[in-house]
């Protein structure tokens, strides 16, 4: 059981390095269909199935084997990660731990390893328990579907739509959906089972109940359900325009539902990722040959140099590349361009920018002696960045209204309290607002979507306002009084500006600051006057929320 205990392991740290690859890969051909990423995945599952590889000079794979599998009979035991900096921080650590006493009777790591292999095996048995119990519970649920056309089937007990079986693939609608939703969602059911979705995405979680113990295998099973869904929909909805693609968004919402826990089946309509899903469909267009090309000659590549192993080097040739040379001069030529860097902590770029949070920075600038903030915003005299017309206006109200009961479902309504939509940086296009008990909250309408800014960065506030000006208020009482003044400028950046008071017991001890700067009592009450002058806006129409909106 050890052995192939550490077999397993072998191949998972392998599979690792892929992951990392595919990650950067994902991030490098975002704009490359989604179906690129389903096939970088299964380049991982090939290395976690297969025990060998071929080796290749190609290959980026930094070690053959990571650990030796008589390393439990090692009297010096470590490991080869193929990344010196690596094994000279872990192999140590592991001689000093587990290298056997010379009059023991048996390594240390053979008692160890496999406790760790049957821990190993305990993970594996809970995990397909849970999977079994789950299918289980799930087809007994369902056992009073009712068959609507061919294979697709309804229920009362169905809450988001599913694909289930393996086989013989049905596809489970329930009873309250409408006549489009119901066209949008048998089709992209029946496009998961055309692309044999319902089988890989049990293989995927088949290889993960094997590599449970590591987290990357976790990551990569969450990202590929995530992919699959994405090609899903991309395939459905290639051909769409704009009012079907917004249809076909409005049955990602309506069949949207929180699914917490991991699971092997089924393949569900509205579990995963609804909001990018719904994102990437508005914002879905058909990607040009070239960029086609260059992701399949992407995938070829990776697949080359991960599915391979490194070259062994000859005996003749291993000898001269030792460490005798290398470890010595390259560590201490590098280590002097280090000492100048710090030069760069000297930068008082950030003394204007009232967002940062940092003190040293503000604790140089003298912006005290001078107002930085009054009722003009910096950025309003700029030429607005989107051409806002009507139409577009319309679009980002309901998709803010759509936002809202997202956040709905997702949140308890007693911490919430009212929205508004509002046009903070007088731009012509209004933001939303809405606040909770202790924090308002603004989100932008860019690019199609809704987009939450970094607001309320002073933390919990007990009153929060919006100005005549546009701008926000944000007042915390507790040891003091503490001000978070945010403008929003019209590139949607935030323009921030802190002051506060703290109760020392007595004007003469209370500690006055302002833009992080200790000042005081005249000089705070001076500097922030002009601020704590603006009036409260009276045009924000507060409306409360609820199923009506």
């Amino acid at each position: 059981m050890t052995d192939i205990f550490l077999k397993i392991v072998n191949m998972s740290i392998s599979a690792s390095w892929i992951v990392l690859a595919v990650l950067i890969a994902r991030f490098l051909l975002k704009k490359a269909p989604k179906w690129i990423n389903c096939i970088l995945w299964c380049i991982v599952g090939i290395r976690l199935v297969f025990p060998f590889s071929i080796e290749s000079i190609m290959s980026l794979m930094p070690s053959k084997e990571t650990i030796n599998p008589e390393i439990m009979m090692d009297a010096t035991p470590e490991i080869n990660t193929g990344v010196p900096i690596i094994n000279n921080a872990i192999n140590p650590v592991i001689n000093q731990s587990f290298a056997p006493e010379p009059m023991a009777s048996a390594n240390p790591l053979q008692i160890l390893l496999p406790i760790i292999a049957n821990v190993w095996l305990i993970g594996i048995i809970g995990m397909l328990i849970y999977t079994v119990i789950t299918y289980v519970r799930l087809k007994k649920k369902i056992g009073t579907a009712v068959l609507l056309s061919d294979n697709i089937y309804q229920s009362e007990k169905v809450i988001s739509p599913f694909v289930l079986g393996i086989i013989k693939p049905k596809i489970y609608l329930s009873f309250n959906m409408n006549e489009q939703d119901t066209e949008h969602v048998i089709a992209h059911e029946q496009a998961h089972i055309s692309r044999k979705d319902h089988l890989w995405k049990p293989i995927g979680f088949l290889l993960l109940t094997l590599h449970w113990f590591n987290p990357l295998m976790w990551l990569g099973y969450v990202l590929l359900c995530r992919d699959i869904e994405l090609a899903c929909d991309e395939k459905v909805v290639k051909d769409f325009n704009n009012e079907q693609k917004a249809d076909y968004s409005q049955a990602l919402l309506t069949c949207s539902v929180n699914r917490r826990m991991i699971s092997a089946c089924p393949l569900a309509f509205g579990e995963v990722d609804v909001k990018g899903r719904v994102k990437s469909v508005l914002n879905y267009k058909k990607p040009a040959f070239w960029i086609v090309i260059v992701a399949v000659v992407a995938v070829i590549v990776v697949a080359i140099c991960f599915l391979t192993d490194p070259a062994e080097p000859d005996d003749d040739t291993s000898a001269p590349v030792d460490t005798t040379e290398t470890t010595g001069t390259p560590d201490t030529d590098d280590t002097p361009e280090t000492d100048n860097t710090p030069e760069t902590d000297n930068t008082p770029v950030t003394d204007n920018t009232p967002a940062t949070d940092d003190t040293p920075a503000t604790d140089d600038t003298p912006a005290t002696d001078d107002t930085p903030v009054t009722d003009d915003k910096p950025s309003t005299d700029d030429t607005p960045v989107i051409n806002v017309t009507p139409e577009l206006v319309n679009k980002a109200l309901n998709a803010y209204v759509d936002y809202l009961h997202e956040i709905k479902s997702k949140y308890n309504l007693m911490y919430f309290g009212k929205y508004a939509f509002y046009d903070l940086n007088r731009d012509g296009m209004p933001e939303l607002l809405y606040y909770s008990e202790f924090h308002l909250y603004v989100c932008t309408y860019q690019n199609g979507s809704v987009k939450k800014l970094d607001t309320n960065q002073g933390g919990m506030s007990t009153s929060r306002k919006i100005l005549a000006n546009g701008a926000m208020l944000h007042r915390h009482l507790s040891t003091g009084e503490y001000y978070c003044y945010e403008v929003l400028n019209k590139d949607y950046t935030i323009s921030r500006l802190y002051f506060s008071i703290g109760y020392y017991g007595g004007a003469e001890y209370d500690k006055y600051e302002f833009n992080g700067k200790e000042v005081t009592m005249g000089e705070w009450y001076e500097l922030t006057k002009d601020i704590l002058a603006i009036p409260e806006a009276t045009d924000v129409e507060w409306r409360q929320l609820s199923d009506n909106n």
